[in-house]
């Protein structure tokens, strides 16, 4: 309870533009939990609530237990690691992570230049900081640095020394606004590790803002998913991959990004796309136009086809390391795109201009109805036509 996070019913709007809507969430102590979202969908505005920077319309925030709209950010207990990092530029980092501690247990005139020699208890906590500062930067692996100012900083030192001021002050929460967007790719990769290390070792809660759902992937034990100010799905990486709940959110979870083909139901329940049975019974729907969504792993290409099968032209091949992309066309829509993910060791087997039936395991494949949300396959078509064998 004591680094747990719930808020209830949190909407805001500025001026007339609506940013969120009656989001109820709960974060249980030591989650790591991401909050991502399109640009614009209230990620941002929502960790700023939670911080006290921005006041809700409506709803509360509550922190081990306890609401916290009324409290300044200060008396928050939280820390809050920013995009741009926010440290001073005329301080060293020693004097940047130190600065948190000084505010809080030292008056305005034990700060000041000539005011603070007349205060006995002065050292004393001033030793007790320094103290505080080595440990924290012993941690983050900065020590050497403690002396330099932010100008003679890396990116990645500098995040280092943020990361030191927030977790100097033992907070029951960590907010991080997109901390890694400013470093090149390989140094954001290093740093995702050091992030899920520092999150291991802690126990500390920690929500994460990113625009980056590979970033969301590999670092989180649970992902919020906003869109339009609005909670689209809450649960492990893993769920909001294999199951999402709309078609909003499976395109936007995974990379590279989910396979969507126009398809439609009979009046039987059968999913067709084109003619062609897609192996996947829906009963009890009223036939119209649905999604089929296929993750790109999941399609399987034949150059036999013992049975009708949806056809597709490769355009182009990507070369991603130990994978390849292949981009193709359908033969009777062009307009719909297909990527098929392979191990490198079979590219050569597939070459552009080459033309292939298109197969895929029906389990493996997610529908969503006429409205982009979820719909649940009760079944599987006995002759599963156009299926993978």
């Amino acid at each position: 309870m004591e680094n747990s996070l719930e808020l209830a019913g949190i909407t805001k709007a500025f001026g007339r533009t609506g940013v969120l809507a009656d989001i109820d969430l709960a974060v249980q102590p030591g989650e790591f939990l991401s909050l991502v979202g399109p640009s614009g969908c209230g990620k941002s505005t929502l960790l700023r609530i939670i911080a006290g920077l921005e006041h809700q319309d409506a709803g509360q925030v509550r922190i081990a237990g306890r609401v916290v709209d009324r409290l300044s950010p200060r008396a928050r207990n939280i820390a809050m690691v920013f995009q741009n990092y926010a440290l001073y530029p005329h301080m060293s980092a020693s004097e940047n992570i130190a600065l948190p501690l000084k505010v809080d247990r030292l008056s305005l005139a034990e700060r000041l230049p000539l005011l603070r020699y007349l205060s006995p208890r002065r050292p004393r906590i001033e030793r007790d900081i320094v103290e505080e500062v080595g440990k924290v930067a012993e941690a983050l692996q900065i020590e050497p640095l403690l002396a330099r100012k932010p100008g003679q900083l890396s990116g990645g030192q500098r995040q280092r020394v943020a990361l030191a001021r927030a977790m100097v002050r033992q907070p029951s929460l960590f907010l991080m606004d997109e901390p890694l967007s400013n470093l090149d790719a390989q140094l954001r990769v290093h740093m995702r590790d050091e992030l899920t290390d520092l999150h291991r070792r802690l126990g500390a809660t920690f929500i994460y803002v990113t625009h980056d759902q590979i970033e969301a992937m590999t670092m989180s034990s649970r992902i919020a998913m906003l869109d339009g100010g609005q909670l689209a799905q809450i649960g492990s990486p893993a769920e909001l991959y294999e199951r999402p709940a709309s078609l909003v959110v499976a395109r936007f979870i995974g990379s590279p990004a989910i396979n969507i083909l126009p398809a439609r139901l009979d009046a039987s329940g059968s999913v067709l796309v084109g003619n062609l049975p897609a192996g996947l019974v829906v009963p009890g729907r009223i036939a119209g136009p649905v999604s089929l969504g296929l993750r790109p792993e999941h399609v399987r290409l034949h150059a036999v086809c013992e049975r009708p099968m949806p056809m597709a032209t490769i355009r182009r091949s990507e070369h991603h390391g130990a994978d390849r992309l292949l981009h193709l066309d359908l033969v009777e829509d062009r307009k719909a795109g297909l990527i098929v993910r392979i191990p490198q060791d079979d590219s050569g087997r597939y070459q552009p201009g080459e033309t292939y039936g298109i197969g895929f395991a029906p389990e493996k494949a997610h529908l969503f109805d006429g409205d982009g949300m979820r719909m649940a396959v009760t079944g599987t078509a006995p002759a599963r036509i156009g299926a993978a064998a």
